[in-house]
């Protein structure tokens, strides 16, 4: 087999003719075999040179993913499979990516967990889950989870926890403390946290809340009941909305 052409390619890429044939191979390979025209090479040659180009390839996919921002192994390796990159070179591109200092899993537990603490709601429960389904290390997550004091999540839920109890505008508190907590419970954070944090919290219903929802609810079923019906049905939707019958009762007096 012989090297008809050879012309220049995008970026560090040269694209050869052999036999007829279009390859685009790296200015690596090309110097590392003296790739000239009128070159001879052996199939076995040329389908090693092939694999050095792919082992090439999948290296510099991967290292540009990394330059967009830190990545983990398993995010590298199920990036270069949907590229369809032989399993070789993904592990060779990986093995490279270590070897050169590209590929630190401290240093990506602690970049992400920065990130996931400064600028995300999540509390340490969803972060380290997130983390370790990236493909991390328990025991580094952990390690890593223990530098940020308890005092400082509690701050920063203690915030969080008073903007989400002061934007209700539809239920009762009997209704809206539980949702609150629950919300802070699927974002990752400990349960005894939430609670302490739950019972500093100064519980405060929007002014005229329950007479708005009442005044809703009133011009609904009004159309359909009358008497002791509707003054139970009133009670009822107004109790599922989370208002106390202390509340109810009151208003309905005032009514």
């Amino acid at each position: 087999m012989k090297v008809e052409t050879i012309k220049k390619g995008k970026k560090n890429t040269y694209i050869l003719t052999i036999d007829k044939k279009k390859f685009v191979l790296y200015d690596d390979l090309i110097v590392k075999y003296c790739l000239l025209p009128k070159k001879e090479l052996t199939i076995k040659e040329l389908e090693s040179i092939q694999k050095e180009n792919n082992n090439l390839e999948a290296y510099y996919v991967a290292l540009k993913l990394i330059a967009n921002r830190l990545r983990t192994k398993k995010e590298i390796k199920n990036s270069l499979s949907k590229k369809e990159f032989p399993a070789s070179s993904i592990q060779n591109a990986i093995e490279k990516l270590e070897k050169e200092g590209y590929i630190k899993e401290e240093n990506y537990i602690k970049a992400y967990l920065n990130d996931a603490f400064h600028f995300s709601n999540d509390g340490p429960y969803k972060i380290k889950r997130k983390l370790v389904d990236l493909g991390n290390s328990e025991e580094k997550i952990e390690n890593e989870l223990n530098n940020i004091s308890k005092k400082d999540w509690l701050q920063k839920l203690e915030k969080l926890f008073s903007k989400k109890a002061t934007s209700n505008h539809k239920e009762g508190i009997n209704k809206w403390r539980p949702k609150c907590e629950m919300y802070f419970y699927n974002l990752g954070y400990p349960k005894d946290w939430i609670e302490e944090i739950s019972q500093k919290q100064v519980w405060e219903e929007q002014k005229n809340l329950i007479e708005k929802e009442y005044n809703k609810l009133y011009q609904k079923w009004s159309r359909k009941l009358r008497g002791e019906e509707l003054k139970f049905q009133l009670k009822r939707k107004l109790y599922e909305k989370g208002f106390t019958k202390e509340q109810i009762q009151q208003l309905l007096e005032n009514k």
